[in-house]
């Protein structure tokens, strides 16, 4: 494969179902400038900036809108618990929920499912430093995945994300890989060094034709649960934000996972203004069927595996599966296990010492 290319734009489409629907088929995604409304990206991006203020990410002596960091705080590993802290606070902030959930975002995948479209519950919230080093001093980066295995329920579901501010190309946007949602569902690996990705695709494995675009303010990008994307290292000089979500038709099943979270998801509408998307999935008779855990058994498996052959690069998945609740306890111990290997490793005069990380415990 060579490197990335342009998007297609799809705004032309946009009152064409019918045409939506070939292209996602073909491409595995579709892309669009300015769909959404600038100023609610906006007030997403002030809520997030003032939070990373707060916790000391952003550098003192630069205007805020700039997002200038300070690389002193920045976290040094995806499970890090100061950084798992943000995140706790990033995604229950109402400007996030309402921004995903608007009439334009809603209104495609209603012409791609042919039926009232509902998004997930859970919604993600990216925040990389610039040239941020994960574990070994890797560049952090988003390793190339499918997301359905984290969705499942159906594979007719849809995954969108929103650069929040403008995001060229340096700063290490998202990328597809065109036509990849055609072949199934791919063989699975744990992530290594600097990616923050839960589940990897080996890359030498899949083809196709990688797409990007200089994001801007207001665009936004639909692809296909089975399409395989990534994200490369932020190597601008600002802090990179973006938010995704997934959607679906309201006949497809849910993984009852998925569902599971919603006691927890409650303890959010405390400070929300408004009422309107509070609950909103209990208007719904949402379908579910059981998550299948065999993908992170296999992710999981590999970390320990490789983690007890001394390989550095498996500290997050190790951290990961330590922090997993749903994770089998035979294998959380097993993870320590390797985990304590790692460290033991790291002391050693004939190993190098990248800065031992404190583990959090979920």
């Amino acid at each position: 494969m060579v490197g990335s290319t342009d998007c297609v734009v799809s705004n032309d489409l946009l009152n064409d179902p019918a045409a939506l629907r070939e292209r996602m088929a073909r491409d595995g995604y579709l892309f669009f400038r300015d769909l959404l409304d600038r100023q609610a990206v906006r007030q997403v991006r002030q809520d997030l900036l003032e939070l990373c203020r707060q916790v000391g990410w952003l550098a003192e002596d630069a205007p805020l809108e700039e997002a200038k960091p300070n690389m002193e705080n920045a976290y040094e590993d995806y499970m890090d618990p100061g950084f798992q802290a943000v995140r706790a606070k990033a995604v229950i902030l109402e400007s996030v929920h309402a921004l995903m959930h608007r009439t334009e975002l809603v209104g495609v995948i209603e012409k791609l499912a042919g039926e009232p479209a509902i998004p997930h519950l859970g919604k993600e919230v990216r925040i990389r430093f610039p040239r941020q080093l994960g574990p070994g001093g890797v560049l952090q980066r988003s390793a190339p995945h499918q997301d359905f295995v984290h969705n499942q329920g159906t594979v007719e579901c849809y995954s969108g994300w929103a650069p929040i501010g403008d995001v060229p190309r340096q700063l290490g946007g998202l990328e597809v890989l065109t036509g990849s949602h055609k072949h199934g569902v791919y063989d699975v690996h744990a992530s290594e060094g600097g990616a923050v990705s839960t589940v990897m695709v080996d890359e030498s494995q899949v083809s196709g034709q990688w797409v990007t675009a200089d994001y801007q303010i207001g665009d936004f990008m639909f692809f296909h649960s089975l399409t395989v994307h990534k994200a490369p290292p932020n190597l601008g000089d600002s802090l990179r934000f973006s938010l995704d979500c997934r959607y679906q038709g309201v006949s497809q099943p849910f993984s009852a996972n998925l569902l599971k979270a919603i006691p927890a998801m409650t303890e959010m509408y405390a400070n929300w203004k408004s009422k309107d998307l509070q609950y909103y999935w209990q208007r719904y008779d949402l379908k579910t069927v059981e998550h299948d855990m065999q993908y992170y058994n296999k992710r999981d498996a590999e970390a320990i595996e490789h983690g007890r052959a001394g390989d550095q690069s498996m500290r997050t998945s190790l951290l990961r599966i330590l922090n997993n609740p749903m994770a089998d306890p035979k294998m959380r111990e097993e993870a320590e296990a390797a985990l304590d290997n790692l460290e033991k490793l790291v002391a050693s005069p004939l190993h190098p010492s990248p800065a031992r990380l404190e583990r959090g415990r979920g």
